[in-house]
């Protein structure tokens, strides 16, 4: 006996896109438990000792803008720094600490003397310093990578929901040929005679 196969295909190809979405879902859901495990176990950051930095040049320092040292470039998470010693262009003048304010990594002129104003408000300095930063835990940073790949994923949703609007009309339109071929067959169409031409079975 040989059966009739018509109708079997798309429903194969229809089961097979289900379970796919369905196996996305899972994996996606799972990601999510994943990052909100790591978020609540992250783990403290890890303070460093930098290094230190002798005479590094600062341009154009003045009250009004904060200039970047270098460290910052170099160690941008938490970089702290301790300024041991400022001197003016040449070298040869100490500029005291009540001329300046550091914040962090940067540093600017301070003083409301206008003495000092004249001699060191928007000119050359050379920065002698040490400065720390924070170092991420390990866990901390499998959690920042995951978080810019969900936001790189929701990013692509509008994409992703076109594809799947195709792939579900797509569905549709598997379906109602099945249904339809079934319909054909359970009603006799497809050229048989009523003698049993149009049935789903054939002797061999």
């Amino acid at each position: 006996m040989i059966k009739d196969k018509r109708g079997i295909m798309g429903m194969e190809i229809a089961t097979a896109v289900i379970i796919g979405v369905m196996i996305i879902t899972v994996i996606i859901f799972a990601g999510l438990i994943a990052y909100a495990n790591l978020t609540d176990s992250a783990g403290a950051n890890t303070i460093v000792q930098g290094y230190t930095t002798n005479n590094e040049t600062q341009k154009s320092v003045n009250g009004t803008t904060q200039n970047n040292l270098g460290a910052l470039t170099t160690h941008p998470i938490g970089c702290i720094a301790t300024v041991t010693q400022v001197w003016n262009q040449t070298g040869d003048v100490t500029i005291n600490s009540g001329n300046y304010t550091v914040t962090n990594c940067n540093i600017r002129f301070s003083s409301p003397d206008t003495n000092d104003a004249i001699k060191f408000n928007n000119t050359l300095w050379r920065v002698h310093y040490s400065h720390t930063y924070t170092r991420p835990s390990e866990a901390a940073g499998i959690r920042n990578n995951m978080s810019h790949g969900y936001e790189n994923l929701f990013n692509q949703m509008p994409i992703a929901f076109t594809i799947l609007g195709i792939v579900v009309l797509i569905l549709a339109i598997i379906l109602i040929v099945v249904a339809v071929q079934r319909i054909r067959v359970g009603s006799g169409y497809g050229g048989g005679s009523s003698m049993g031409g149009g049935e789903n079975m054939v002797n061999t």
